[in-house]
């Protein structure tokens, strides 16, 4: 009876013994054959930037505004006066500023649109205080611009729209008018490409002893698109 009971455990262990015998041979002969492998740790993929700069220099506006590209690549604190330094302006007196806009990123800029602010506020000439005139409601509309896209072979004028060069300045294009418009049409800029804008300025000459003393301001967005 004994003797029957150590059989059976021992054929049992015999059994178990080659099982496992068995699993090590399958596994060791299944890393045994051909095998060829190729591995590709260097896959990537990048995006460019598209990058709108303002005047050139350490002056320059950038539209991220620092090295680091914020969300809406907006700069909306640009000090680059696009309507020039004049302080001390004349009746009859033409003055002109010269916008240079470059697209510093590496991918094409298809369109580039200038959207006037909403209105044309007016303040005492700090230049001048304290004296100031009192035509604070009528001193945007007694200064004559116009915009022209230097950009291209051929200059034309963005405002008033038209091809070919501005016309003469005067009193049917102000900054009155200028406040509150569409957004005026440019010029695309490729990866790399420059490109200026003319912004041209005069009070006119029917303008009064009440607007002396004055400053008018309109801002300018511009807006570089792909």
């Amino acid at each position: 009876m004994e003797r029957t009971k150590k059989s059976r455990v021992g054929l049992v262990a015999a059994l178990l013994g080659v099982a496992l015998l068995g699993l090590t041979s399958a596994v060791t002969l299944g890393a045994v054959g051909f095998n060829a492998t190729i591995t590709n740790p260097t896959n990537t993929y990048s995006s460019g930037t598209l990058l709108l700069q303002e005047g050139t220099g350490t002056s320059a506006c950038v539209s991220s505004g620092t090295d680091t590209i914020n969300a809406a690549n907006t700069n909306s604190t640009c000090g680059i006066n696009d309507f020039g330094s004049a302080t001390n302006a004349a009746p009859g007196v033409v003055t002109t500023a010269v916008v240079p806009v470059s697209n510093v990123g590496t991918i094409a800029g298809s369109t580039l649109t200038i959207t006037p602010g909403a209105t044309c506020s007016v303040a005492a000439n700090s230049a001048t205080g304290p004296y100031s005139g009192s035509d604070t409601t009528g001193f945007c509309g007694k200064v004559d611009v116009t915009i022209q896209n230097n950009s291209t072979a051929t200059p034309s004028c963005v405002y008033p729209a038209g091809t070919g060069a501005c016309p003469a300045l005067s009193s049917t294009y102000t900054l009155a008018t200028l406040a509150g418009h569409a957004a005026l049409s440019g010029t695309g800029l490729g990866a790399g490409a420059t490109g200026s804008y003319t912004v041209s300025l005069e009070l006119d000459p029917s303008a009064t002893n009440a607007d002396q003393g004055l400053t008018a301001t309109v801002p300018l967005t511009w807006l570089l698109s792909q």
